[in-house]
């Protein structure tokens, strides 16, 4: 008896627990135009069950998607990840591929249906047709829809998409597609059960083919352009199917703790020959397919009445990237060690409990000359030839082009893109095939800096730190011929990433490289403001950190604690000059006397100066002086190598000049090597072979000025590099 009461309380406490979770019902539109409904200022129609959802709760006016077409938008929505980072393919899944969405990403419906959920996806899927692809295999009890990107609305059998689906097999289509999928939804919610619900219902209106009942053409027959008639019906159809499902939640009692979302999943499809739908994204610029704000700024809103707030309005910019952390929250389930997540949890502003959270740059990426980035209220933004900076704040129709008159902030933007676009291909991952080891989008697979895709030597990878809930390594990559009684020089990398993404990958060529010529190569990892929520100053406090434990550890190392050489690329090259140059930044309880000292740098395209005319100044402007490695300059220093590419968008020559006559008129060495023609990053094997065997060569020979290598550099290693694989 007394046994067994901890466990009945136990279950008792458990079924608490489950009940007080909500329902979660996630409302999809497909090609809805952020000018289609009528709460956001469509006059054709009117759309009162959506209109209703978003008066219930908040409606966001800056409400984005992570790709302005339709399957890496669902895949971001549902991973929480960016599209660019885990799809193995660009834009969206070919039909009868054996491609989809990597399977050891995971999505909210794995969390969910983990957490004890009842999950169903119904409609469209788009992120995989083959076997290990399918709803069933990503966390969903059961699947009513179809696999492709679209369908017909009317016959179960698309001669060009396939079948409607009921789980794994075909399945039967009576009535039009969209009350279809509406009396699906309908159905899961009248079912009796303890466990709550998720419901991903993901309708393909107002998608092509343009098909409707003919009853909405009626209602639409004032509207005189026969395609615009067509969405405009749709677009009723579809908000008559959402009040069926609505009604549905009142009739069980489940209104009040059901968390509902609508968004759309895209823009408009306004270009002719891309199944142009008769949508609008007015006021906004841009059609589904491109970064303007037509493309990626959707009608986007949330209810959950019990909870919530109603009749909020908010132009705060809120992504799908932010629906996987969000909803953990709202479920109560904590996002396991392994789960990383590009997006914000959003729930305690939503309740009006705190303010809107700091939220880093959304970036879009749909091809080299189609792509985004918004960073506060400023947008830039290049579609084909055209391109330009916005205040998107109080210019979201992008008409007024501001590039001109603020050019740093123009050059800032691209660059932060370009470091991000970078990252992406880095941590994107080939496990996309039906085998899970199938090959990746060409230019990530041949990308050497991702560790997923790296083919060269394996680093060993050791744990140097904890802060918090972050776990810090160095990868270290030894000689051949190495042993732990060696007294070798150590080379200590750090990645680039704006202090916010990145990985140690992206110096694993260049370790490599320095290990085959007889150094202890090491590329270091430490914290990043989009994962851990931290600023400059942590990084620079971590770099101190990794440099300490690697002359505190020398001996294990097989090194020679004297011979410690620090180095870096762009917001890495930060981290290394300011560890070595600027004092304190210490960790509490680490060994501060132990001295950090290295004796040499080699930076390429780094940050060394955080003022307003360097890099960086809108997010260190508090504090930019303490971490500027030119305000901290002094007699001394150690030499430094500085590689630069004279097209580099984040500085000028001149800034990089002005630091380098300060380190000489203080008395230190300083080798400033200018790469004419090459940008940010240039030195990136990924990037150009040509500069990565250019800057090599330059770092090589000046580290055998300094007796730290003997003879010529190896060419020919170098060139094998770049031909593997």
């Amino acid at each position: 008896m007394h046994t067994k009461l901890p466990f009945i309380l136990l279950c008792a406490l458990c079924g608490f627990a489950q009940a007080a979770r909500p329902n979660i019902l996630l409302i999809v539109g497909d090609d809805i135009g952020y000018g289609d409904l009528s709460s956001y200022g469509c006059k054709e129609i009117a759309t009162p069950n959506l209109d209703a959802i978003a008066a219930g709760g908040t409606r966001f006016t800056s409400g984005y998607v992570t790709a302005p077409v339709c399957g890496p938008s669902r895949a971001g929505m549902l991973s929480g990840r960016h599209p660019s980072k885990i799809l193995p393919y660009a834009g969206n899944p070919k039909h009868g591929s054996d491609t989809g969405l990597p399977k050891e990403h995971r999505l909210i419906s794995d969390h969910l249906h983990a957490a004890g959920y009842r999950t169903a996806a119904l409609g469209k899927w788009h992120l995989g047709e083959s076997a290990g692809f399918e709803p069933q295999a990503r966390g969903f009890d059961s699947f009513y829809g179809f696999l492709g990107g679209m369908h017909d609305y009317f016959n179960a059998e698309d001669k060009q998409w396939g079948p409607i689906m009921r789980d794994r097999g075909k399945g039967e289509l009576k009535d039009y597609l969209t009350f279809a999928l509406a009396d699906e939804a309908a159905a899961i919610i009248a079912q009796k059960s303890d466990k709550p619900f998720f419901i991903y219902l993901a309708f393909n209106a107002s998608h092509t083919p343009l098909q409707v009942p003919e009853e909405y053409l009626k209602k639409t027959a004032h509207i005189t352009d026969p395609m615009r008639q067509k969405n405009m019906a749709m677009t009723l159809a579809l908000d008559d199917a959402v009040g069926r499902v609505m009604k549905s939640l009142r009739d069980s009692g489940r209104e009040e703790d059901t968390l509902v979302i609508f968004v759309s999943d895209n823009g408009a499809a306004l270009i002719k020959g891309s199944a142009e739908n008769g949508g609008s994204n007015a006021p906004l610029r841009g059609s589904k397919i491109q970064c303007w704000e037509g493309g990626v700024r959707v009608p986007f809103f949330v209810q959950w009445k019990s909870r919530l707030p109603a009749s909020r309005v908010s132009d705060e910019p809120v992504s799908t990237l932010d629906l996987m952390p969000t909803l953990l929250a709202v479920s109560g389930i904590a996002a396991p060690a392994e789960q990383k997540m590009d997006g914000i949890n959003l729930l305690t502003w939503l309740e009006g409990k705190a303010e809107f959270p700091k939220r880093e740059p959304l970036f879009w990426k749909m091809g080299d000359t189609n792509l985004a980035i918004r960073d506060g209220d400023m947008k830039f933004v290049r579609v084909g030839k055209q391109q330009g900076l916005f205040n998107v704040r109080t210019d979201p129709c992008e008409t007024k082009d501001l590039s001109a008159r603020r050019p740093i902030i123009t050059r800032q933007l691209q660059a932060k893109w370009k470091e991000w676009d970078a990252s992406a291909a880095g941590a994107s991952t080939p496990g996309g095939k039906q085998t899970g080891t199938g090959a990746a989008n060409p230019k990530r697979a041949g990308n050497a800096a991702a560790r997923s895709t790296w083919t060269g030597a394996r680093p060993e990878i050791l744990e140097y730190k904890r802060a918090g809930d972050a776990v810090l390594t160095l990868h270290v990559f030894k000689p051949g011929d190495w042993t732990a009684a060696d007294q070798r020089p150590a080379l200590v990398l750090f990645h680039g990433g704006s202090w916010k993404v990145g990985e140690p990958a992206a110096f694993y060529p260049q370790c490599e490289y320095f290990a085959h010529r007889g150094l202890v190569a090491v590329s270091a990892e430490y914290r990043l403001g989009t994962k851990h929520g931290t600023t400059p100053r942590e990084c620079v406090e971590d770099g101190k950190s990794a440099l300490r434990w690697v002359r505190e550890h020398a001996a294990r190392l097989g090194i020679d604690p004297a011979k410690i050489i620090a180095g870096g690329g762009s917001a890495g090259g930060h981290v290394a000059a300011a560890a070595t140059i600027i004092e304190g930044f210490n960790t509490p309880g680490e060994d501060a006397p132990v001295p950090i000292d290295p004796k040499a740098l080699i930076l390429f395209n780094p940050v060394l100066d955080t003022s307003e005319d360097g890099f960086g100044f809108e997010w260190v402007k508090d504090f930019w002086k303490d971490i500027s490695p030119a305000e901290h300059i002094r007699p001394g220093l150690p030499p430094m190598l500085v590689q630069f590419g004279d097209k580099d968008p984040i500085y000028t020559r001149g800034t990089i000049e002005r630091f380098r006559q300060r380190m000489e008129a203080a008395g230190n060495r300083c080798e400033l090597k200018i790469h004419p023609g090459h940008g940010h990053g240039f030195f990136n094997l990924n990037r150009s072979k040509e500069a990565y065997r250019l800057t090599l060569s330059e770092a090589d020979r000046f580290l055998a000025t300094l007796g730290y290598l003997d003879g010529p550099a190896d060419a020919a290693f170098m060139q094998w590099q770049c031909d593997r694989p």
